[in-house]
């Protein structure tokens, strides 16, 4: 019987990960999250590196697009090494990049 309660909990918290996580697929496997500084809106990668816009830093979206203010699609995906850490893209650049939504 605990060993049925310990294979349970372990399946919950595999669980929990595998809802939270999202496929981008082998092209575009940067997860990014679209977040907004001000009136602008920028993308960001999904991770805790802050951002720093001018004189400010920012928090990092973490990797549920869920810590910075986001949208209500925030998240995506671009070829790696499109956003470097600490950095950020234009909305603009996003889709000149070719970047997309999860798969």
């Amino acid at each position: 019987m605990r060993i049925f309660k310990v294979t349970l909990v372990l399946l919950a918290i595999s669980l929990d990960r595998l809802v939270t996580a999202y496929h981008c697929g082998d092209g575009s496997p940067q997860n990014v999250c679209r977040v907004s500084f001000g009136k602008s809106e920028y993308y960001i990668r999904a991770d805790l590196i802050p951002v720093q816009m001018d004189d400010y830093l920012y928090p990092g979206a973490g990797k549920n697009c869920r810590i910075n203010l986001t949208k209500s699609k925030p998240r995506g995906c671009c070829p790696m090494g499109t956003i470097a850490p600490g950095k950020f893209i234009t909305v603009a650049r996003y889709e000149e990049l070719k970047c997309h939504n999860p798969l």
